[in-house]
């Protein structure tokens, strides 16, 4: 099967001409990150939309946030520590005025694979 990507997330910063660029080769979609070490800005934001893309905002925690040394361990993920990141995600999204209602993504840098199959076995 052939399929075309129309989506992209990235660390990179997205100016007019690299939103224009990305839109003249097919995307539809950009993600970028509502925190962490390359925040996506309301500069950019701007530029994503008025290049006629949507926006799909994702929410990751990274070695310039709180608790950035346990972020790729198991301990982190805790019921708490979900309902602290799902805030702090909240209040990234309102500070860029996402609508209450927007999807928001949540990426992890974790290996569960790695640190769950020995425990299958």
């Amino acid at each position: 099967m052939n399929q075309s990507t129309n989506a992209v997330d990235t660390t990179d910063r997205i100016s007019p001409a690299r939103a224009s660029y990305l839109k003249d080769t097919g995307i539809n979609y950009v993600g970028r990150y509502l925190s962490g070490y390359w925040p996506v800005t309301l500069t950019e934001l701007d530029s994503i939309l008025a290049a006629g893309l949507h926006f799909i905002p994702i929410f990751e925690r990274s070695g310039s946030d709180e608790n950035a040394e346990y972020v790729t361990e198991i301990g982190y993920f805790t019921s708490l520590q979900g309902t602290k990141d799902a805030s702090y995600a909240i209040e990234k999204a309102d500070r860029l005025g996402l609508p209450r209602a927007t999807i928001i993504y949540f990426a992890v840098d974790f290996d569960v694979y790695v640190n769950f199959a020995s425990r299958l076995h």
